[in-house]
């Protein structure tokens, strides 16, 4: 049976979903692979860095071993769409690990590449800030192009008309 931190998890990993891909929507179709310079990413390549840490963080938390990373991350998607499907991927399958965490998975403990040990229920609380943390890349590439709108999805505001 779910926890209420796990169900709490689930609500604020939705949000973050919804958030990103509404985000990644409004992204100009040539500004997809722009970047504002130096070592910054495109839109696409921080959908594609996020995609990679969800798929790191599903299989650390489901089989209680990080993966393998020494080969680098896996290559940005091409497209929007590319984007978008390893998203709603990456997002469904933490999601379908996390969702059926007791009280006693929350409290085992995963040792990450860099040596610090956490348990899962840290690993969860983490993640409202990993995802903030590419969403705040998304909006600044934004900013930076010129686009000023914070980009909140529709239904985050029920009963304001649409624009």
């Amino acid at each position: 049976m779910a926890t209420q931190q796990v169900d709490d998890f689930l609500s604020g990993l939705e949000l973050g979903r919804e958030r990103f891909l509404y985000g990644l929507e409004q992204v100009p179709d040539d500004r997809l692979e722009w970047t504002p310079g130096g070592s910054a990413k495109s839109p696409l390549a921080i959908a594609g860095k996020l995609a990679g840490f969800l798929g790191f963080l599903t299989h650390g938390l489901g089989t209680g071993a990080f993966p393998d990373r020494s080969g680098g991350m896996p290559p940005a998607p091409d497209t929007r769409e590319a984007a978008r499907q390893a998203l709603e991927e990456r997002f469904t399958g933490l999601r379908d690990v996390v969702a059926n965490f007791t009280e006693e998975d929350l409290r085992k403990t995963l040792a990450a590449p860099w040596g610090k040990v956490m348990t899962k229920s840290q690993w969860l609380g983490s993640v409202a800030s990993i995802v903030g943390y590419f969403q705040g890349q998304l909006n600044y590439a934004q900013l930076v192009y010129g686009d000023e709108n914070p980009n909140i999805p529709p239904s985050w505001m029920p009963g304001k008309p649409a624009e």
